[in-house]
């Protein structure tokens, strides 16, 4: 193979590394559907605009026609007749008349700027539009996501082939490039592969609008397939393409290489390597405890014997006359379940006091000490003070008599939106050993109470890794567990996860309560395992 070949390799590997180590750092418009909303509340608007915009584009064009027409008419009556055309007034008269009048009425009227509305709207609004580098690459690792997720295939994916997911448009072969190509640059061949197959059989079948060429389709997937270690697949491929491109050069030359590779075999490439990586760490997260859990698969749990459920709330003035139904779901560790702790009203209120202070999500970086934006934690959350609306403060009191536990020490409460595949990988509550939260002025995290404020249509559990077990999001209820064992140590088998949205969107609302002020509500232990 020529030392051509060999650098254009180079650089595709080179490029590749660098582009999957920044894929997954972005994205933020996609993190959160209440932007999203904004986003398509946006494009209404700016639809309006644009169909107005067309209808006076139109009529211009229309009334520019008519005068084109007469203008033509009038330039062949002279080519037929000649100057003599001329000694006729009425055809003095109407050129007189085209260019006091038409001509410079032309002028005038194509001065008129019809898109200034537009432009401005535009403009204004240039900085809500999601970018490319950001916004569409992360969107674009969210597809990715929710199909190693839930085992989603790219025909399924493209075809909305998603059971409980609403109407969407049918992807294009276009769509199914981009997607296989970016897949592709991050390291994920066997989904690259799966994508570049679609495009090619959609552009034969004439489901694409011409922005994308069956060579360049064939190009990568023949690429692909050498990675992935399939060298004759890869020389077939780029056969088919001087089948319809003879004179392709490229593909002669990629010829040579691939039949060179199919006859004389070649040791793994770095980026062949890589390929068979990413494939056996495919197949395990595909397998492994989170991804089942997230699918709904409990198979793997251990037995909890007989779980119990009860009303709780004699002892609270604020429960007597509406107890709240508790339900246990799990015994080790024990988790809880206060059904509708709020009310369908209480929960609409906190989303919309909440939309416009989302930020993107971040979390804390033990290496760095700060706290920053990461592909495993992907939505948007506000922080609610009691004194920022009075369902806050209900719900705050609603919490302290559901639990039990003293709420002046507890965190402001913490609103999250998940938008489009978002998710927050296993994680515990609590704070490591000398970690910001263990030093706390108000100590560790205790115990979390996780509320649900809002039904999703798909997806979205909270997964208990350890415990695996699930509990799947309903509108009003909220999950309880202790973080911390009544010795004070951190109970790890509270680790627990947030799984991609799949249809629709997911809110909750966070209310972690600190160890201090507990000491006369919950026994402590001496005892390491208690």
């Amino acid at each position: 193979m020529d030392t051509r070949c060999w650098f254009i390799i180079f650089i595709l590997s080179q490029f590749h590394s660098l582009y999957r180590r920044k894929f997954f750092a972005n994205g933020d418009s996609f993190a959160s559907i209440a932007q999203m909303k904004q986003i398509v509340d946006l494009e209404m608007k700016l639809g309006q605009s644009l169909e107005r915009f067309v209808e006076l584009e139109k009529s211009r064009l229309e009334k520019v026609k008519q005068f084109s027409k007469s203008v033509k008419e009038a330039m062949n009556q002279v080519q037929l007749e000649g100057p003599k055309s001329l000694e006729n007034p009425a055809t003095s008269y109407a050129v007189i008349k085209r260019f006091a009048n038409g001509w410079t009425e032309l002028g005038n009227f194509l001065e008129k700027d019809y898109s200034s509305d537009l432009q401005n709207l535009l403009k204004s609004n240039k900085w809500q539009f999601p970018t490319h580098n950001e916004d569409l690459l992360g969107a674009m690792a969210a597809m990715f996501r929710l199909q190693d997720t839930y085992n989603i295939s790219a025909v399924d994916m493209a075809d909305n082939n998603i059971i409980g997911c609403g109407a969407a448009p049918k992807l294009l072969a276009e769509d199914c490039f981009d997607l296989g190509t970016v897949a592709y640059q991050a390291g994920r061949y066997t989904q690259a592969r799966d994508w570049l197959r679609l495009a090619e059989t959609f552009i034969r079948e004439g489901r694409h609008d011409g922005a994308v060429n069956r060579t360049e389709v064939l190009e990568y997937l023949a690429w692909i397939e050498y990675v992935k270690g399939n060298p004759e697949r890869a020389l077939n491929l780029t056969l088919e393409i001087l089948q319809f491109v003879p004179h392709n050069k490229q593909a002669k030359e990629n010829v040579m290489h691939y039949r060179e590779m199919v006859e004389q075999g070649t040791r793994d490439t770095h980026d062949q390597i890589k390929a068979k990586e990413e494939e056996i760490n495919t197949k395990t997260f595909k397998t492994g405890k989170y991804a089942t859990l997230c699918r709904g698969d409990t198979s793997q749990s251990t037995p909890q014997g007989d779980l119990q459920c009860w009303y709780h709330g004699k002892k609270s003035p604020l429960l007597v006359l509406r107890p709240i139904k508790v339900e246990m779901v799990w015994r080790k560790p024990e988790l809880l379940i206060f059904r509708n702790l709020l009310s369908t009203k209480e929960a609409e209120r906190i989303k919309e006091i909440a939309t416009p202070k989302l930020e993107r999500a971040t979390v804390f970086n033990r290496k760095t000490g700060k706290l920053e934006n990461a592909d495993y934690r992907v939505s948007k959350s506000a922080w609610l003070e009691s004194w920022d609306d009075e369902v806050v403060a209900t719900v705050n009191r609603r919490i302290g008599a559901a639990t039990g536990l003293e709420m002046d020490t507890a965190e402001p409460l913490q609103i999250a939106n998940y938008g489009m595949a978002g998710q927050y990988e296993f994680h515990h509550d609590f704070g490591d050993p000398g970690s910001p939260l263990d030093l706390s002025s108000n100590g560790n995290r205790v115990a979390t109470v996780l509320i649900y404020l809002n039904d999703v249509s798909r997806g979205g559990y909270t997964v208990f890794t350890r415990a695996k077990t699930h509990i799947s999001p309903t509108m009003g209820d909220a999950a309880f567990w202790y973080n911390l064992k009544r010795s004070g140590e951190g109970d790890y088998e509270t680790e627990h996860a947030a799984c991609p949205v799949l249809c629709g969107n997911k809110w909750v609302a966070n209310k972690w309560l600190h160890i201090r002020g507990q000491e006369f509500r919950r026994k402590c232990s001496l005892n390491s395992k208690e």
